[in-house]
């Protein structure tokens, strides 16, 4: 019998790619209901709150914790965060960054295994770690459910795409009032 809680689920993801394999990711994570508690966007600029400063500290310190992740643009916005991870080598197997979707026998991530120095593990880690430093501090009064499930992602595979999705983070904040995942 399925299960009824996730027969409505779906995977965004590529059907049979690698995400532990080198290359260019954007990523897109969003707050619980899309609640605006990272800070506010003032004159076109995004001024961060104590939290959406622990968010930005987190993410800028993946590297730190995946040696073979470099980190693009990224900006936190007031109810999500928009970042480029570059995963530069993928342990052994045929190197480069622009990949197309494998043919077959190759090692995918299935849903609830985690797969060393994939996106979704590199992703389920920053949240993780945002979460369990907020439980641990004078925040969490404020702060119940951070993050919503899952992330969108969309593999970078030319460089006209990547300059596109590098423009699009760097001018978001100016754009907000235009921006899809502003609900206000």
């Amino acid at each position: 019998m399925p299960n009824p809680i996730l027969s409505g689920r779906h995977s965004i993801r590529l059907k049979g790619f690698d995400y532990s394999r080198a290359g260019i990711y954007d990523i897109t994570i969003c707050t619980q209901n899309r609640l605006c508690i990272f800070g506010d966007i003032e004159r076109g600029l995004m001024v961060l709150n104590r939290l959406g400063l622990l968010v930005q500290e987190n993410w800028r310190n993946i590297p730190k914790h995946w040696q073979s992740v470099d980190l693009l643009e990224y900006c936190v916005m007031p109810n999500h965060v928009h970042g480029i991870i570059v995963i530069k080598h993928d342990g052994g197997r045929k190197k480069g960054t622009l990949k197309c979707a494998p043919k077959g026998g190759e090692k995918t991530e299935a849903f609830g295994k985690s797969t060393r120095g994939s996106i979704p593990t590199i992703i389920k880690t920053f949240k993780a770690g945002v979460t369990r430093q907020v439980r641990m501090s004078p925040m969490r009064e404020i702060y119940d459910q951070i993050w919503q499930r899952g992330y969108y992602e969309h593999i970078i595979r030319s460089e006209s795409d990547l300059r596109k999705k590098i423009n699009y983070i760097k001018t978001n904040p100016q754009n907000w009032d235009k921006d899809l995942e502003n609900i206000s």
